[in-house]
């Protein structure tokens, strides 16, 4: 088994399993030889697949031309009313463009406004609703939750460290729930696990609960990362004693653009020496 387990996020199922493991090692390689540290051995390092269940059941093919008719009413529309409304402060929007968004719900307004934020890079608005739709599987399809935990639970063994990115990091965590193994050091990235209601208030078995023995808990997050809506997750987690999540934001010029791209955040310095230390 190995020392460091990855939990990948939304938008996989068009990767190869091999191929995604591949670019997550090479990522952390990289960012440690940019701090002067060995590299971290091939086999230390395993990655959990779970993107292919989303394709267990019909749902419809990843060319598909998802349009905001796609999103059902209530939970998706809400998440991508968030969204919007986050896009709109990083993009420093006019008070009449987030009435649109917050007030009136305006749908077409809030997909818009999350296009043109630099750090979601070059998607398109029928990504975005894959996106949206992918996470609300997850947490409506039982079979698919538990399967996607099962995965984590499967590939934890020697392990001490989980890094989990995104949506990965709901995964994890609810895995580490249930059962953290020997794990030690929880690190998630660009994660989601702080919105309010639509998935914070979700969590299973309970939300606010601390991840089973986990000792440290790091949570890292870009400012333009908009799908890291709540960056602060500390005041959220309770572990009953001394231990807390530690926050930190990580400014990073060079990921502008893509901003939640996990290679931008395994490749940091401060993701690295975490990991390593």
């Amino acid at each position: 088994m190995a020392r460091i387990v990855g939990v990948h996020g939304i938008g996989q199922q068009d990767k190869d399993a091999a191929d995604l493991q591949r670019h997550w090692w090479e990522s952390l390689v990289y960012g440690e030889e940019r701090v002067g540290l060995p590299s971290t051995p091939k086999d230390d390092f395993q990655l959990v697949y779970y993107a292919d269940l989303y394709s267990l059941r019909g749902v419809r093919a990843l060319d598909s031309s998802y349009d905001l008719h796609d999103l059902s009413s209530g939970w998706e529309e809400d998440f991508l009313i968030s969204l919007g409304a986050e896009a709109a402060l990083l993009l420093q929007a006019d008070e009449t463009t987030t009435r649109w968004i917050k007030v009136d719900r305006n749908l077409q307004r809030a997909l818009n406004l999350l296009l043109k934020v630099p750090g979601m890079g070059k998607v398109s608005d029928t990504v975005v609703i894959r996106w949206i739709k992918e996470v609300h599987r997850y947490l409506n399809e039982e079979d698919l939750r538990q399967k996607a935990k099962e995965r984590v639970h499967a590939s934890l063994g020697d392990t001490k460290v989980v890094v989990a990115h995104s949506l990965g990091s709901v995964v994890a965590y609810e895995a580490l729930c249930e059962d953290s193994k020997g794990v030690e050091l929880f690190i998630t990235l660009g994660s989601p696990l702080g919105i309010r209601k639509l998935i914070y208030d979700k969590l299973k078995p309970n939300p606010g609960q601390w991840p089973g023995a986990i000792q440290r808990w790091v949570n890292i997050a870009q400012p333009s990362d908009v799908v890291a809506l709540s960056k602060q997750l500390d005041a959220l987690f309770d572990s009953k004693d001394v231990r807390h999540v530690e926050d930190i934001l990580v400014p990073d010029p060079a990921g502008l653009f893509h901003a939640h791209d996990v290679d931008r955040y395994l490749s940091r310095p401060e993701v690295v020496k975490i990991i390593r230390e």
